[in-house]
C-alpha cells in the first residue's frame, strides 16, 4: 500500500535536486573554463544537497519514532 509522499519530503527532495545539479553543472563549467563564479556555484549546489539530505534523514528518523511510538 502506498502512502502519497508529504509535502514537507517533497520540498527537501527539491532542495536535494536543485543542489546536486548545481553542483554538476558548477563542477563541468570549472572544468572547462576554470571561472570562479562556477566554482562558487558547485560549493553552493554541494552546500544545498547536504543540507536536502541532513533534513530528509532527521524529518525520517522523526517519522519513524513517532509511528514506533504511537503503536
Amino acid at each position: 500500500m502506498m502512502r502519497e509522499m508529504p509535502p514537507l519530503v517533497v520540498k527537501e527532495g527539491r532542495i536535494v535536486l536543485t543542489g546536486t545539479l548545481l553542483w554538476v553543472a558548477g563542477a563541468v563549467i570549472t572544468a572547462l573554463m576554470g571561472e570562479a563564479t562556477a566554482f562558487k556555484a558547485c560549493v553552493v549546489g554541494a552546500l544545498l544537497g547536504c543540507y536536502g539530505t541532513y533534513r530528509t534523514f532527521k524529518n525520517d528518523r522523526r517519522r519513524r519514532t513517532a509511528n514506533v511510538s504511537a503503536i
